[in-house]
């Protein structure tokens, strides 16, 4: 089999090489760089053959793969990461006004929290 179709194996066999790994790579931020990456690559060579042949355009192909990379980067961050995000951030939010309003509370005159040293302070005074 591997005789027959030589090209389509090697490329099958990159191409799950490539996946292993991008999903070794240790925190998400590392995963998706990871799986940008390739742009980045191509970005060089084109970028690189450009220099060579028409100078003019080198930095214009460097700038449209980097904002092509950071679109990849975000893309796959807004597909997978992005809702758990925003529940993380509501949760935050709302443990922040619940210690608020907890705060307040426990400021608040008359709350159980209070300190009466008025009856301490005048018995001391009576005894002098």
């Amino acid at each position: 089999m591997l005789l027959i179709k030589p090209f389509s194996s090697i490329l099958g066999v990159s191409i799950l090489i490539f996946i292993g790994w991008v999903f070794l790579a240790g925190p998400p931020s590392e995963r998706i760089d990871r799986g940008c990456r390739p742009i980045g690559w191509v970005g060089n060579i084109f970028t690189s053959v450009f220099a060579i042949g028409a100078p003019s355009f080198s930095e214009a192909t460097h700038r449209v793969f980097k904002n092509t990379e950071y679109t990849c980067q975000y893309a796959i961050w807004r597909l997978i990461y992005e809702r758990e995000w925003i529940e993380h951030q509501q949760q935050q939010q709302m443990n922040a006004q619940l210690r608020q309003s907890k705060e307040n509370n426990s400021k608040a005159p008359g709350s159980h929290n209070e300190t009466k040293t008025t009856g301490a302070v005048a018995s001391q005074g009576d005894k002098q």
